[in-house]
């Protein structure tokens, strides 16, 4: 009869990965940087639907333009300094589409599900709003919602744009924009697999090929939120 082994006789080696850092920065590259940021009115308005709420009677509220602009804004609080950021995933979709882009060109061969695996981009901050509604049974229900944040160096202007939302329907939208911006990315990768130079093709061709923000390339026809690695 074999010998049992005892749990503590069991010797496991973990190979450790072979995990590399380095920093990229970018700028805005021909033509503005627009973001949306959810609004809290608009988070409100879809927890309410799903969720056992007491109904309140929809009046039409004029538009608030001002408000409008600060709320499409993502930021953050280090210590006593506001920074502007935008969403670190939407940085790395960005990339995860120059991947497809590369493989369809015959420069790369990697899955994009394996190339979600093999880069990180490290937040440089986080966002965190309070979203608050009654509930039928007269209590409150509060939830925080959080998104990291890479910091966006540059001013936010107020802007105007006409908008389709469905049906033939159309909508004004103040909005904020970057007309000059810089970021500094902290990409973390697995070095067996990939290296900076690949990286760096992959960077290059989200910031001119896909974008970030309203309007990008992948999903529209202006072709705002391109960059460039200075």
């Amino acid at each position: 009869m074999a010998k049992k082994t005892k749990a503590s006789d069991v010797v496991v080696k973990i190979e450790e990965m072979n995990i590399k850092e380095f920093n990229v920065k970018i700028r805005g590259f021909d033509g503005p940087l627009v973001v949306h940021n959810w609004s809290i009115k608009a988070i409100r308005e879809m927890l309410s639907k799903q969720m056992a709420t007491k109904k309140a009677t929809k009046a039409k509220v004029a538009k608030d333009p001002e408000s409008d602009f600060q709320e499409s804004l993502y930021w953050y609080m280090d210590g006593k300094t506001k920074c502007y950021g935008f969403p670190a995933s939407a940085f790395k979709k960005s990339f995860i589409r120059a991947v497809k882009t590369m493989n369809d060109m015959k420069q790369l061969d990697l899955p994009m599900i394996l190339a979600k695996q093999l880069i990180f981009i490290s937040p440089d901050g986080r966002e965190d709003r309070e979203v608050t509604i009654p509930l039928e049974d007269g209590g409150t229900y509060t939830h925080c919602v959080t998104t990291d944040l890479i910091r966006i160096h540059g001013e936010p202007k107020k802007r105007m744009d006409m908008v389709r939302i469905g049906k033939g329907t159309a909508d004004i939208r103040f909005r904020g924009e970057f007309i000059t911006w810089t970021a500094t990315l902290q990409i973390s990768y697995n070095a067996d697999v990939l290296d900076e130079p690949t990286i760096a093709n992959l960077i290059y061709r989200a910031g001119m090929t896909v974008g970030i923000g309203e309007g990008r390339p992948e999903k529209g026809d202006q072709g705002w939120g391109r960059f460039e690695i200075v």
